[in-house]
Order: structure tokens, then C-alpha cells, then sequence
């Protein structure tokens, strides 16, 4: 019987969180096997050992969790205009061109204030 709240994703996810139990176990009953009280290097040793398994462990995980993300090359799409024949491409680009000339041509009031110093 499966319970109501099952899902596959969730099943993996324990196994995977599982193995990596296993995996930290199997280091620190090696360890104990080989411990030698008040030998300093062998903790160090060890400590670091059981450090690179965690990052390592870390790492997979965070592997895990940005398997579905895609890195782009971040360039930006070419601008399209929705027109359907050669007369509006010709009345956008008109229209475009006086667009720019207007925004281009300073006003009165601009040069004004340019002149006068507050």
C-alpha cells in the first residue's frame, strides 16, 4: 500500500539525504576503528575528513537543486515590430525618425534655463 502522500520526487530525495548518512557513518565507525587517544594529528586528520565529506555532500546537493536551471549567454533579443506589410514598416519608421528628432531639438524653456543662473 502507498500512503496517500507519496510522491516520487520526495522518495528520491530520501534516498539520496539517506546515502549520504550511510556515507558519513562509514567514516566516523573507520575512524573509531583506528583511534588513537590524545594523537593530535590523527583528530585533525579526521576532522578534515569528515569537513571535505560535508562540503562534498553540500556540493551534490546544491548540484541537485540547479539541475533544471540553464545558463544563457545573456544577450539581448533583437527588437521586432509587429507590422504587417511595407507601408506601415515605412510609416513606423517615419514616425520612429520624428520620435527622435522631437526628443533631440531642445525647447525654449530648456535654453532659457541654460541661459539664466539660478
Amino acid at each position: 500500500m502507498m500512503p496517500a502522500f507519496f510522491k516520487e520526487e520526495k522518495l528520491d530525495k530520501f534516498y539520496r539525504h539517506w546515502s549520504h548518512r550511510l556515507g558519513l557513518e562509514n567514516i566516523k565507525i573507520k575512524q573509531a576503528i583506528t583511534y588513537r587517544p590524545g594523537d593530535k594529528e590523527q583528530y585533525r586528520k579526521n576532522k578534515e575528513e569528515i569537513e571535505a565529506y560535508l562540503l562534498s555532500v553540500q556540493e551534490a546537493e546544491m548540484a541537485e537543486t540547479l539541475k533544471d536551471v540553464y545558463v544563457t549567454d545573456h544577450q539581448p533579443k533583437p527588437e521586432k515590430y509587429w507590422t504587417s506589410n511595407k507601408k506601415e514598416d515605412e510609416q513606423y519608421f517615419k514616425y520612429f525618425q520624428a520620435l527622435q528628432e522631437y526628443k533631440n531639438t531642445p525647447t525654449e524653456f530648456s535654453q532659457s534655463l541654460k541661459q539664466s543662473k539660478f
